[in-house]
């Protein structure tokens, strides 16, 4: 199965969702899967890299609310165009805040 998370923040910035979200991504690639983390670009991390067996894929991102994005994927440039480029074959969106709708591809 092909899986693509989207995180407003990743390794190497630390949190729970950034840990949770590499717990996920790691066991998922150890089970045999193709997984990708999409998320914000970090100063000093490389725009692409694999780790612990999956991949990760940094945008651009302008931050509005301190350390924070608003709504998460919206200011992640080139974040949609990469997503519809998946081609997943069914997209399940899951979020830890409801009231934000998912992006409808």
């Amino acid at each position: 199965m092909r899986v693509v998370h989207v995180v407003q923040r990743f390794h190497p910035a630390l949190g729970g969702a950034e840990t949770h979200v590499r717990a996920l991504a790691r066991e998922q690639a150890r089970r045999g899967h193709d997984v990708t983390v999409a998320t914000s670009a970090v100063e000093g991390a490389p725009r692409e890299e694999t780790m612990e067996g999956y991949r990760v894929v940094r945008f651009p991102a302008r931050h509005v609310r301190g350390d924070y994005l608003w709504p998460p994927w919206l200011p992640m440039r080139g974040l949609e165009a990469f997503l519809v480029a998946q081609r997943p074959p069914e997209c399940q969106p899951c979020n830890a805040k409801p009231s934000v709708p998912p992006t409808t591809f």
